[in-house]
């Protein structure tokens, strides 16, 4: 047998006569070493026997259903957060919508009762009148429309506005009466006075805070500009859907 052979075993060689120290001690080490090695070896694989397979599967499975499960719930959070969002800024964008246009309607009408104050003939104050009535069905129809947004907790400040608007109808519905039945001196005698411009007036004033309110509300979602384009034709208002605004025209 090979002296290598033998010191690693611990054999010692009576023919080659005595062994040197340090052949000694490093024999005595590695047979320490081999003899710790396969008592942890052994120890381990003991363990690992004892502990089911199948338990730890379940266990893999549980913590992965329950990373899905957190996982699922913040996607339902950020969705209905999301949701939320875009329906307060569809009714507030709507808000300033109908106010936008509830002003516009009222100068509208103002435009043409002045016409009326100005026509001496009956076929001009008559195509007046009837662009005053067609305005006045729009501003009706539009604080109908502009009620269904207006939160419950502030249905009580816009009841104001709707009894302002209804003065405004029946004043102007009664100038056009009068312009067309009776004549231009009495049209311009009922509208063109104090109280008219107090009653155009009264109705401004009720409009114009709800523009107000909106304005911030629109502000704190998008950092650019919020306001509703003024002279457009359009009636219809502003629906969100996935981030863009769609106006229907």
């Amino acid at each position: 047998m090979p002296v290598n052979k033998a010191v690693r075993r611990g054999e010692v060689l009576a023919d080659l006569g005595p062994t040197p120290s340090f052949v000694r001690c490093e024999s005595i080490i590695l047979l320490r070493l081999r003899r710790l090695q396969r008592r942890i070896l052994g120890h381990s694989a003991l363990r690992l026997r004892h502990i089911p397979v199948l338990g730890n599967v379940y266990a893999v499975v549980a913590a992965l259903c329950l990373v899905a499960l957190i996982a699922v719930g913040i996607g339902v959070d950020g969705v209905y957060t999301s949701n939320a969002m875009v329906r307060k800024l569809e009714e507030g964008a709507n808000r300033a919508f109908f106010a936008e246009r509830a002003n516009s309607l009222i100068y509208a009408v103002v435009m043409d009762s002045r016409g009326i104050y100005m026509s001496p003939e009956a076929a001009d104050r008559a195509r007046y009148g009837g662009g005053i009535v067609q305005f006045l069905a729009e501003l009706d129809a539009n604080m109908r429309s502009w009620k269904a947004y207006i939160p419950l907790e502030s249905r009580v400040d816009f009841a104001l506005a709707e009894a302002r608007a209804h003065e405004f109808t029946a004043f102007r519905t009664e100038l056009v009466r009068l312009g067309n039945e009776v004549g231009q001196a009495a049209a311009r005698d009922w509208g063109d006075n104090v109280a008219n411009r107090t009653n155009r007036q009264a109705l401004n004033n009720e409009i114009e805070p709800w523009q107000r309110r909106t304005t911030p509300t629109l502000q704190n979602f998008a950092p650019g500009s919020t306001s509703i384009p003024t002279g457009s034709s359009c009636s219809a208002p502003l629906h969100w859907r996935g981030g863009f605004c769609l106006l229907s025209c």
